[in-house]
């Protein structure tokens, strides 16, 4: 059986009988536990609506799952899900002598996973780790209102369906074994057979939207509503998306793949996110992070890095800006950050643009400060307009800065051509585009991340 790369797959062990059927089982019953999930699915802590409502719950008593599995008392503890590299943020923060951390590749998921529990009076004050979307209460230009316990270091929207997959399968384990989801896989799929091979595969076009369309998870839920039942129709995709069954069997499918071909699936998809993205793989590179917030904040920690020969970077964004492109560059240490206002028709006002950046970068008006990055929405969540990216490139790099791009509501809408546009950094979410769970990524100039040789390396890998 050949791989994606070219590649034997390598025997697999022969389960017996009684643990094959064991084994399948304990998926199936995942399965089913996280479809049901999906039907009602939306992003967590938004309101009344019944969905957010539902989403909630099912998250929230993930936790209690997790604690309850580590033996840990509910009430005086809290669990934090975030990424590997968040993991170890955190444990390094509160110290790795009060962290008690579950992985769900240990348990023989790869969801990309770390719950990491801390005792409540053990969260610190103050500013987060990663400051962004669903860490602040309440933000001012001068001030910001931080939020409760956990929520203030789960930057962004969480792994939601993960979560609730990961905390389901801890309560699958008690039931079928510690090795439920661990034991070896005997189904000889490729990475191709997942990502190109489904029953929609000969549609294009109109055809397959149209043949894609019955397939939209939840759409069918029976609402009651006084003039009787009625199907429940989403109106919050812009916060998040849900999914259709083909990436649905996708991910079920994938979660039972030996290691070697869920690390050539990761490998292919960056290599589609390139081709989609207009960015190729020799001068970009694709590093997947669990959100567009969380993908922000390691350009923002890079950028941090480059204070040097006595100049203080500057960034510029808008008034227009999501909180996820505005904290991580208010809260970084040793850069300026400057609001740039929107015209009355809410676009940046091109002209003035250019004006600020010659003032600070070619004539040297304020002193020691230089605008190093501009960082915009591709399409802004506050009135929906598109910014002409082309264009702000163009403008950004005649005066010797950089262009990042918080694409998590352009990334559904309209085409992105990276090298095209000379777009420096671009920042999305896969749950803002039909497939929530749990992934973003940052694609970026290569040689513009700061970071050590090892540090790239764990970035580009976890």
């Amino acid at each position: 059986m050949k791989t994606m790369a070219g590649t034997t797959s390598e025997p697999l062990e022969v389960l017996q009988p009684e643990e094959r059927a064991r084994h399948n089982e304990a998926f199936a019953e995942l399965g089913r536990g996280v479809q049901a999930a999906l039907e009602t699915y939306a992003n967590v802590h938004r309101g009344s609506g019944h969905n957010s409502l539902a989403s909630t719950h099912l998250y929230e008593q993930a936790r209690e799952i997790v604690l309850d599995d580590l033996g840990l008392d509910q009430d005086r503890h809290t669990v934090i899900f975030c990424s590997p590299r968040r993991a170890e943020l955190l444990q390094a923060r509160f110290g790795r002598m009060r962290c008690h951390t579950v992985s769900s590749r240990d348990i023989g998921l790869p969801l990309g996973l770390r719950a990491v529990a801390v005792a409540r009076n053990a969260l610190p004050a103050g500013a987060p780790l990663q400051p962004g979307g669903g860490t602040a209460r309440l933000v001012s230009h001068g001030w910001v209102i931080w939020a409760r316990g956990a929520d203030k270091f789960e930057a962004g929207t969480p792994a939601v369906v993960n979560v609730i997959a990961f905390a389901r399968a801890l309560q699958l384990i008690r039931q079928f074994g510690k090795d439920a989801f661990l034991a070896a896989n005997t189904e000889r799929q490729t990475a191709a057979d997942i990502l190109y091979h489904d029953e929609l595969e000969k549609f294009s076009g109109r055809e397959l939207l149209d043949a894609l369309r019955p397939t939209l998870i939840g759409q069918r839920v029976p609402v009651p509503t006084l003039a009787g039942t009625r199907s429940f129709i989403n109106l919050d995709n812009g916060a998040s998306t849900p999914t259709f069954t083909p990436i649905w069997n996708a991910v079920c499918q994938a979660w039972r793949l030996p290691e070697q071909v869920q690390r050539e699936i990761v490998r292919e998809v960056k290599s589609i996110c390139a081709g989609v993205l207009g960015a190729p793989p020799a001068d970009y590179d694709v590093i997947f992070t669990s959100n567009t917030t969380e993908a922000i904040n390691l350009a923002a920690e890079s950028l941090g890095g480059e204070t040097k020969n006595g100049i203080r970077p500057v960034v510029v964004n808008t008034i227009l800006e999501h909180n996820s492109n505005e904290l991580p560059w208010r809260r970084l240490p040793g850069v300026a950050l400057i609001r740039f206002p929107a015209d009355d028709e809410g676009f940046l006002d091109l002209n003035a643009l250019e004006a600020l950046l010659r003032a600070y970068n070619q004539e040297g008006r304020h002193g020691r400060k230089r605008i190093r990055l501009v960082a915009v929405s591709g399409a802004s969540n506050v009135l929906g307009v598109f910014n002409d990216l082309a264009e702000i490139s163009r403008i950004v790099h005649r005066y010797g800065a950089r262009l990042l791009v918080d694409a998590a509501q352009l990334i559904a809408h309209r085409k992105v051509e990276m090298a095209a546009c000379g777009i420096d950094y671009l920042a999305f979410s896969a749950h803002k585009a039909y497939a929530p769970f749990g992934t973003g990524a940052l694609v970026v100039r290569k040689g513009l991340l700061q970071f050590s040789s090892a540090e790239l390396v764990r970035c580009r890998d976890d």
